[in-house]
């Protein structure tokens, strides 16, 4: 993806009154207490390309643009179609843009072929020539589990493993760390789904299993199907299941 820069001239008598300000600064020993590192700026216009190419046909209100998982987070109207960042330190990173809808929920993002490397240059306005095409995210899938009384290594938990299941074949498998730690107050731990195999999700079943140290099964897994009325909320394409497990299982909570 090419990129194109142009120098931010507005910015030229700030450096120069900087450089005034510093020479002066080293006479009294402030010389680090004023110095500034020249910061860039970036604009990202991006393209809708799921249920037509307008905000509105995709049900997304706002955009969403993050470098390197949050180190810098912009947003805009859906319709502006381009977003900006301004004041970022020089250096690479990697931008990846979602489409929210009126919910807060993706529903478009640009994570199909990986975020893409933007490299911010100082005192300069970094433009992505070519707009990111936003198409359509997996449904997210989010879990969390209690271990009663006990911890992941008091328990003999090592991982908690997924696994969606569609015609008899496995669609996602992924191993989540016994104590990685949750988002928010409530704690849930976003599956990964690196091969985004739960766009229109139609899968047979949800498999969750403990594991031990040594990567075997513990106890017995939990199973719940497309149909089963088992999440804590199916919204907005967004599945969430909280459930308790020990070395005797996976369990919804009370049923262990």
């Amino acid at each position: 993806m090419s990129i194109r820069t142009g120098l931010l001239c507005s910015r030229l008598p700030i450096i120069a009154s900087l450089v005034v300000v510093v020479g002066m600064g080293t006479l009294t020993g402030c010389y680090d207490s004023v110095f500034m590192a020249p910061e860039g700026d970036l604009i990202a216009p991006y393209s809708i390309a799921y249920q037509g190419t307008s905000c509105e046909s995709a049900g997304v209100k706002t955009v969403r643009a993050v470098l390197d998982n949050g180190t810098y987070i912009a947003e805009a109207s859906c319709d502006a179609y381009e977003i900006q960042f301004e004041g970022v330190e020089p250096g690479a990173y990697e931008l990846t843009v979602y489409g929210l809808n009126d919910r807060g929920k993706p529903v478009v993002d640009n994570l199909e072929n990986g975020p893409v490397v933007v490299q911010i240059v100082a005192d300069q306005e970094i433009t992505v020539e070519e707009p990111i095409e936003l198409k359509e995210a997996p449904e997210p899938m989010w879990l969390r589990w209690s271990l009663g009384f006990g911890n992941c290594k008091t328990r003999g938990i090592k991982y908690i493993q997924v696994v969606v299941v569609e015609n008899g074949k496995k669609k996602l498998s992924e191993r989540l760390k016994c104590n990685l730690g949750g988002k928010g107050e409530q704690e849930y731990r976003l599956v990964p789904d690196p091969k985004r195999v739960m766009i229109d999700a139609t899968f047979d079943e949800i498999i969750v299993q403990p594991l031990a140290n040594n990567g075997g099964e513990l106890g017995q897994a939990f199973a719940v199907s497309f149909d089963q009325a088992y999440f804590d909320e199916w919204e907005d394409g967004a599945i969430n299941m909280t459930l308790t497990c020990h070395p005797s299982g996976c369990f919804l909570p009370g049923e262990c």
